[in-house]
C-alpha cells in the first residue's frame, strides 16, 4: 500500500528523513510508490534521487546551486 502524501498521524519523522538514508543506502526501489510501474531507467532515476538528496541539505552553501 502506497504512503499517503501528508499524514498528520505519522510520528517517525518526515519524507526527508525517510528518504535520503533509502538514497544513500542505493536502495531506490523503497521509495517508488509500489502502485505505479517501476521506471525503465533505474539509473537516471538514481542521479535524480541523489541530486534530490543534495537539495535538502540543512546548510545552504552545502546545496548545489541552480546553475549546476
Amino acid at each position: 500500500m502506497a504512503e499517503k502524501a501528508i499524514d498528520m498521524q505519522y510520528e517517525e519523522g518526515n519524507i526527508v528523513e525517510w528518504a535520503v538514508p533509502l538514497i544513500k543506502s542505493g536502495d531506490i526501489s523503497a521509495i517508488l510508490d509500489p502502485v505505479l510501474n517501476a521506471p525503465y531507467d533505474l539509473e537516471a532515476l538514481r542521479r535524480i534521487a541523489n541530486v534530490a538528496c543534495k537539495c535538502v541539505r540543512m546548510r545552504g552553501k552545502d546545496r548545489p546551486s541552480m546553475d549546476k
